[in-house]
């Protein structure tokens, strides 16, 4: 704005006018911003409350107050999510907290009963309980919760119960896992400016696990996994490269970039042998990251000043 100003008729007015209506925040902005930070505070406290009271008070806690407890405040909270009268920003609150006591009280019967159930399968069932209520609310914390608890049990399920995996064919298909769960929320919710951040969160998980991959195998002897991890991360960063041009968004472009550069290092790193190598490495890192870096920031500027 100030540049255009200087090379146009642009009275200062408008121009404070211009700021204060689309980039400084007001104090309606900051009400609002305090309301919801104070609000998920409150509710992760209450949770986190929930989870540590059976924790310390399980040997001294009966049966039927553990069931109970956990089912009463299971049931109080879903049906005030859904029959009281509430905003809806509150409601998604609430039905969020729903999702996570899910999993308290799945916990709880698990410990009541001795099932002798691997992890996997409570992380698997609260899964499945919590997706009628991510298909049915579009909030992206309670879409959060369900990639994390299908990132848990995936890996779990690897870990415990699955085929005798190496680490790195098990990153594999967690890579490819959490890529697939990317163009699933970015092809049905990329035009909902909410879910820009769980997008983005997504893509920056699934590129670092991209870059273990390529670090656990450049350290191993097992090459066609190596290759498998670098061709499918190839293909992902080239999408990504024209995405963040066609988007004009710098976000994917650091992430590749970033991504790329520790790829390489870390295979320059199985020919490199003595200090002398490790510290040409550590120089080339902090090199090719300022590099980036300056291109991006000049990236940045000329899209802003299209």
């Amino acid at each position: 704005m100030e540049r255009l100003a200087r090379h146009s008729d642009w009275r200062p007015a408008d121009i404070h006018r211009s700021l204060t209506e689309t980039v400084y925040a007001d104090r309606h902005l900051w009400l609002q911003f305090a309301h919801y930070l104070l609000l998920g505070a409150g509710v992760a406290f209450l949770l986190s409350g929930v989870v540590f009271f059976f924790a310390y008070n399980w040997a001294a806690l009966p049966r039927l107050a553990k069931l109970g407890t956990a089912g009463g405040l299971l049931a109080v909270t879903g049906l005030i999510a859904i029959l009281a009268p509430l905003r809806d920003g509150l409601r998604r609150v609430l039905l969020t907290a729903t999702v996570v006591l899910i999993g308290v009280l799945l916990a709880v019967l698990g410990q009541v009963y001795q099932t002798g159930a691997n992890s996997f399968q409570l992380f698997l069932l609260w899964s499945v309980f919590a997706l009628p209520w991510v298909a049915l609310i579009a909030y992206p914390p309670l879409w959060l919760i369900l990639v994390v608890l299908l990132n848990t049990t995936l890996i779990l399920y690897t870990q415990q119960v699955g085929v005798a995996w190496e680490v790195l064919a098990t990153s594999i298909v967690v890579f490819v896992f959490n890529l697939i769960v990317w163009a699933v929320v970015y092809t049905l919710r990329s035009h909902d400016t909410a879910f820009s951040w769980l997008i983005k969160l997504i893509a920056l998980w699934t590129a670092t696990v991209a870059t273990v991959n390529t670090a656990t195998g450049s350290l191993g002897d097992d090459l066609l996994s190596l290759g498998l991890a670098l061709l499918l991360a190839t293909g992902l960063y080239a999408y990504w490269v024209r995405l963040g041009l066609a988007e004009r968004s710098v976000f994917y472009l650091a992430v590749v970039g970033c991504s790329v550069i520790f790829t390489v290092l870390f295979l320059f790193l199985r020919a490199v042998d003595g200090a002398w190598g490790l510290f040409v490495l550590g120089f080339a890192l902090v090199g090719s990251i300022s590099l980036l870096v300056r291109y991006l920031q000049s990236l940045n500027r000329s899209w802003r000043a299209d």
